[in-house]
């Protein structure tokens, strides 16, 4: 390591023309204002970038002014401007960086790619903005830059592989990379294109910035465990026993547009091909700055691929949507709300009307988040409606039902039922529910917005469905870590799960056979955070206290069920939170509601797609910001009576001996026909009647004048005086027939018992 010298100083040592304290781009802007001084000092370098850089996640040579050359590599824009120097050729060492960011607003002139420039700065250290475990980015705060050529060659960029993302590796492995040229051959996009959203335009402008992965590495999800590097310690005020997320580091932030590139919009699953640009760490996330653009293979994934299966007639379904800050166009004076344009909000509604219907599949329940009025949400529920009809879809007839919570932005949360829903009771559970504030040992309101609950019945061919459905949105995740607001919340989110986790129990308890269904946005992910095991608590199964650090009470028994643990981990997700795949919104269900259960779905027509989707209203993508899971119940058709058994008379012909005579007995008069039928009993047991004899082999026209009865297809004459026939006896019968030739001898088949109806 070197050590400081008279060459190297630091800047309370500093005496020179430049008055202190300056910052390097105050000084720079007044070195460039001034006019040129007759004999400018040469610039020499005294140290090199990668001894500037060191091997430490920081420089050694903080707050030292140092002098070093390098090759211009990119300039950056916007109020962070400056341009990335790099060695032409590294000193060798794969611990220490050959490059880093020289903090120039503006960019001095001359200063372009391809420049070599000698650079007089003071060194200094980057930390990003409130968060205190994020890594620093060394840079240079010039007070002199002085091009000495041009037109130099770009140092080599670096290829990264998977090799460079190893499992459980560190953040900090990358490090050597700060301000460098590297290159991916191929990438593959795990979250799409950031926006930077107007509210009051319902629009979004592209940043340009998106995560992607080294194509063959998996998407990366969100662990159990607080959110901090291998390398980091706990937060002060975090249990030592509690499980740790390393944040996956093998994800790459990609930021199409900071060196000047016109944003890139690209969905998840897109591939990128030679990918290059400027590495740079940004809090707990490896980035590339894109020097040029890549080579771009469209993501295949739509709206109509992530929709829903369509619901058998047999089943239900019911569903949980987000509608990311649905607010009217009135300006409440009572709420912090954003005041959109009629047109911002027709485009909304247009949107979302498109997602319930055409990938929810319009389902028959459907819990709504973050909408600001009930007025609004029927407004939401006549769209859609009007919607289908135009569309030539069923009118799912939607009703909307909203009781006002207490949320400082006004927004709530409610209920869409279709028409074949009867809902009979909707209430407001947890209002005046309070906590201790942590901070100031005061009580609060718990619920900003109280759980819903809704008992409704779902008519089915079979018949009505009665089903319990409660509505939650808990307590925001993002102040969980924070150093100032996190305790304060942490037991805010402790304490709204115990109180949902006992109204379960309540319900379970008084009603053990409710089809109860709980879902919504439970601003909690599947698995413990190390913070509050919100999830676990609701469920019935929380944390180990050693775990957690601010443990919870088990208070649902029997646990209830997570109605998409069956689905593919793969797609067990409903946010993606910097890059990272993580599920928000949960369906739990009781051993009532899950023995009807049938199957799940989450429609990922929302996450997965860029920002600026929002802008177009004729798209049902990126409707809100977070995916819509929908569960499916099934309740069976009747079975089908079974066909009646038969009744009447049973052919016994097989069991007897018949004859007609055709001699004296065989004879006409006056157009009849009257012939003698003889009936022998063959079996050794009797054959109880009473019997008739069916009549066929006549010819076209032909009757028969004293049938009764219609057996078998053919006409039927009754032997009224015979009821009972003996082993081997013969009952006699006549039929008298009316255009029968004497040539033609009809057939005779027997039957015996009793006529249906008959006495």
């Amino acid at each position: 390591m070197l050590n400081p010298s008279s060459s190297v100083r630091r800047s309370s040592d500093l005496r020179s023309t430049v008055a202190l304290p300056l910052t390097g781009a105050l000084a720079l802007a007044l070195l460039c204002a001034a006019p040129a001084r007759a004999q400018e000092p040469p610039c020499t370098p005294n140290f090199s970038i990668a001894n500037i850089q060191g091997s430490d996640v920081g420089s050694l040579w903080q707050s030292y002014y140092v002098t070093t050359s390098g090759v211009v590599t990119a300039l950056r824009g916007g109020s962070g401007a400056g341009f990335f120097i790099q060695m032409p050729v590294g000193d060798g060492d794969p611990s220490t960086s050959d490059g880093i960011f020289v903090a120039a607003n503006p960019v001095p002139a001359g200063v372009v790619p391809g420049a070599a420039v000698c650079v007089e700065a003071m060194v200094d250290e980057a930390y990003p903005l409130m968060d205190f475990a994020g890594r620093s980015t060394t840079r240079l705060q010039p007070f002199r830059v002085v091009v000495q050529a041009t037109g130099q060659p770009l140092p080599a960029a670096v290829t990264l592989t998977a090799a460079d993302f190893a499992p459980g590796a560190s953040i900090d492995t990358l490090e050597r990379y700060e301000g460098m040229r590297v290159r991916v051959a191929s990438l593959t996009v795990v979250a799409p294109t950031a926006g930077t959203v107007d509210e009051t335009a319902a629009s979004s402008f592209s940043t340009g910035a998106f995560y992607g992965v080294v194509a063959g590495t998996a998407r990366p999800f969100r662990e159990a465990g607080v959110e901090l590097d291998v390398n980091d310690p706990l937060p002060y005020d975090v249990a030592p026993g509690v499980p740790r997320f390393d944040t996956n580091p093998e994800r790459l932030r990609i930021d199409s547009a900071a060196l000047g590139l016109a944003p890139l919009d690209v969905a998840a699953g897109a591939t990128l091909s030679n990918v290059s640009g400027i590495f740079e760490q940004t809090g707990h996330t490896n980035s590339v700055l894109l020097e040029s653009a890549p080579g771009v293979t469209a993501s295949t994934a739509t709206a109509a691929g992530a929709a829903a299966p369509q619901p058998r007639s047999t089943e239900f379904t019911v569903a949980s949507l987000n509608a990311d800050r649905l607010f009217d166009t009135t300006d409440s004076p009572n709420h912090d709300d954003a005041v959109p344009t009629s047109a911002a909000l027709a485009r909304r509604l247009a949107k979302l009307s498109l997602y319930v219907r055409n990938v929810l599949r319009s389902p028959d329940l459907v819990a709504v988040e973050e909408v600001e009025t009930a007025a609004l949400l029927q407004s939401l529920a006549g769209k859609i409606n009007a919607d289908a009809v135009a569309a030539g879809q069923p009118d799912p007839g939607y009703q909307a039902y909203l009781i006002e919570g207490q949320d400082p932005t006004g927004l709530d949360v409610g209920l869409l039922a279709r028409s074949r829903v009867t809902v009979s009771q909707v209430v407001q559970e947890g209002r005046d529910q309070t906590f201790v504030d942590p901070d100031s040992g005061d009580t609060a309101i718990l619920n900003d917005r109280p759980p819903l609950v809704v008992k409704a019945s779902v008519g089915l061919a079979s018949g009505p469905v009665p089903v319990t459905v409660v509505v939650t949105h808990l307590e925001s995740l993002s102040n969980v870590p924070d150093f100032a607001f996190g305790p304060k919340a942490r037991v805010k989110r402790a304490a709204q799960a115990e109180f949902l986790a006992g109204l379960i129990q309540d319900r379970v308890a008084a009603s053990p056979n409710e089809a109860l269904v709980v879902l919504g946005d439970f601003q909690a992910y599947g698995v413990n955070d190390g913070y509050v095991d919100v999830f676990g608590t609701v469920v019935g199964s929380p944390a180990d206290p050693a775990a957690v650090t601010v443990p919870t009470t088990d208070l649902v028994d029997p646990n209830l069920t997570d109605a998409l643990a069956g689905l593919a981990t793969t797609t067990r997700y409903t946010v993606l939170e910097h890059g990272n795949a993580a599920e928000l919104h949960h369906v739990l269900v009781n051993d009532a509601a899950s023995a009807l259960q049938s199957r799940a779905w989450i429609a990922h027509a929302n996450a997965d797609f860029p920002d600026a989707l929002r802008n177009d209203a004729t798209r049902a993508e990126r409707a809100a910001a977070s995916d819509s899971p929908v569960v499916y119940f099934e309740v069976a058709a009747p079975e089908p009576a079974p066909a009646p058994t038969p009744v009447g008379p049973a052919d016994i012909t097989a069991k007897v001996k018949v004859k007609v005579w055709r001699s004296f007995y065989f004879w006409h008069y006056r157009g009849y026909t009257y012939a003698l039928v003889d009936v022998t009993n063959l079996t050794t047991k009797a054959l109880t009647g009473p019997f008739y004899l069916g009549i066929g082999g006549l010819p076209a026209g032909a009757q028969v004048v004293n049938a009764r009865a219609t057996l078998g297809g053919q006409p039927a004459v009754p032997v009224f005086w015979w009821q009972q026939l003996r082993p081997f006896r013969t009952m006699r019968a006549w039929i008298v027939l009316k255009g029968v030739p004497t040539n033609v001898t009809p057939t005779i088949r027997v039957y015996a018992g009793k006529l249906p109806g008959a006495k």
